[in-house]
């Protein structure tokens, strides 16, 4: 039984492929293992902006297929990667860092609502400017 395809070919070279930098970032890993399930990681949180569940480690296979594919690397090797979850939080971590990305929290939200309330009152002013007839 096959899994349905969950993206389109476009979401998955637009947001899942590799660029020369991250291809770096992958080969800094040591072993082949970690290098997939670090370009796993990578693409995974590209396609969706978060990371895949820890326990158990939440594998999407198109997305291993894709990152294999990419990196030359067999997709059966993962399940050495699944078994060490210090190294998934490690490389959560290292691609958090690489990707500037920020860890939702308190101070994040209060940002996050004063933006959206600044943007609808933005568009609030402009659509006071509409001529109705």
């Amino acid at each position: 039984m096959t899994e349905p395809q969950i993206y389109s070919q476009k979401q998955l070279i637009t947001l899942g492929t590799l660029l020369l930098s991250d291809v770096e970032q992958v080969m800094l890993c040591r072993r082949d293992h970690n290098k997939l399930g670090f370009a796993y990681q990578l693409i995974f949180v590209k396609l969706h902006n978060f990371f895949p569940a820890q326990t158990p480690f939440e594998i999407i296979n198109e997305i291993l297929v894709f990152a294999s594919v990419q990196i030359g690397i067999e997709q059966n090797i993962i399940t050495d990667y699944t078994k060490r979850q210090p190294t998934i939080s490690e490389h959560q971590n290292q691609i958090r860092e690489y990707l500037q990305l920020n860890i939702f929290n308190e101070e994040i939200q209060e940002q996050l609502e004063k933006f959206i309330f600044n943007e609808a009152l933005r568009l609030q002013l402009v659509s006071s400017f509409w001529y109705k007839k």
